[in-house]
C-alpha cells in the first residue's frame, strides 16, 4: 500500500474520531444555546457517517465487495446543509422557535435515508439490480448534485444572515456577541472554500467522464485528493467546535476590529 495511501486513511479516521466525540459531546451540551449545539452535533454526526462510508469505500478489506457501500444508511450528504444551517440560525438568533414550515428544510435527508434504507432490505441480487438499472445512471448523480447545490445554497444563506447580525450588532456596540458572529463568518468562509475545491474536483471528474469517457477516479491521486477535502471539512468543524468548547482553541480576532468596520 502506498504511503499516500496510508497518510489519507489517518486523516480519514482522526477527523471520523474528533468528529464523532464531538458531536456526541454537542448533542447533549447543556451549555450557552442548547438548540444550536444540538444542530451542531447533528452536523458532525452527519458528516463522520459518511466519512465512515469513504473509510468503507477505501478499505477494501473491511469491505470487499465495495458497490455495496453506497448502498448503506450512513449518505447523510442531504442533511449537511439544513444542519449547518439551523445551527447558525439559532446562534444568532437563539430565541427563534421551530415552525411547521421549518420540517420542509429536512424533507430530501429523509428521502435519501429512507431510500437507503429500501434498498438494504432488499435482497443481494434485488440490490444489484437497483445498482445498475437506477443508481448508477440515474439516482447518483441526481443525489451529487443535490449535495452540492444544497449546500452552496445554506451556506450562502447562512453568510447572509451572519452579515445581516453582525451590522446590527455594530451599531449596538456589543462586542461580545460580535465575537460569536465573527467566529461563525469565519467558519463559513473556510467552508465555502474547502467545498469550492471539493466541487472542482466533481465537476472535473463529471466532465472528463461524459466527455472524454475518463474515469478520474481510478486515478489514485484524484481519489485521495477528495477524501482528504471531505476530511478537511470535516477537521474544520470540529475545530469550531474545539473553539466554542474552550477559549484556548480560538484564533484570537477580535470584535473591536468589526466595531470600526462599515461593510460587514
Amino acid at each position: 500500500m502506498p504511503l499516500i495511501k496510508y497518510v489519507v486513511l489517518v486523516v480519514l479516521i482522526a477527523s471520523i474520531v474528533q468528529a464523532s466525540i464531538l458531536g456526541v459531546v454537542f448533542l447533549f451540551r447543556k451549555e450557552a444555546n442548547q438548540k444550536a449545539n444540538l444542530f451542531f452535533g447533528a452536523l458532525l454526526l452527519a458528516f463522520t457517517s459518511s466519512a465512515i462510508a469513504i473509510l468503507l469505500l477505501r478499505s477494501r478489506t473491511l469491505m470487499p465487495d465495495f458497490q455495496h457501500v453506497y448502498h448503506l444508511p450512513l449518505w447523510l450528504t442531504l442533511f449537511f446543509g439544513p444542519f449547518l444551517f439551523y445551527h447558525v440560525k439559532f446562534t444568532l438568533f437563539p430565541t427563534y422557535k421551530m415552525r411547521s414550515s421549518d420540517v420542509k428544510h429536512f424533507v430530501l435527508g429523509t428521502l435519501q435515508v429512507g431510500f437507503l434504507i429500501y434498498i438494504c432490505l432488499q435482497p443481494l441480487a434485488r440490490q444489484n439490480e437497483i445498482w445498475q438499472s437506477f443508481i448508477m445512471p440515474y439516482y447518483g448523480p441526481l443525489e451529487y448534485t443535490a449535495f452540492l447545490t444544497t449546500l452552496f445554497l445554506y451556506l450562502t444563506i447562512s453568510y447572509r444572515y451572519i452579515r445581516y447580525k453582525l451590522a446590527i450588532l455594530r451599531k449596538r456596540q456589543a462586542e461580545k456577541n460580535i465575537e460569536e458572529a465573527t467566529m461563525l463568518r469565519w467558519m463559513v468562509k473556510v467552508f465555502v472554500v474547502l467545498m469550492s475545491i471539493y466541487s472542482f474536483l466533481a465537476i472535473t471528474d463529471f466532465i472528463a467522464f461524459n466527455f472524454y469517457n475518463i474515469n478520474l477516479y481510478e486515478l489514485d491521486q484524484f481519489t485521495y485528493a477528495g477524501d482528504l477535502v471531505f476530511a478537511g471539512m470535516l477537521l474544520w468543524l470540529g475545530y469550531h467546535g474545539l473553539k466554542q468548547l474552550s477559549p484556548r482553541f480560538h484564533l484570537g480576532v477580535r470584535a473591536k476590529k468589526y466595531l470600526r468596520q462599515s461593510d460587514v
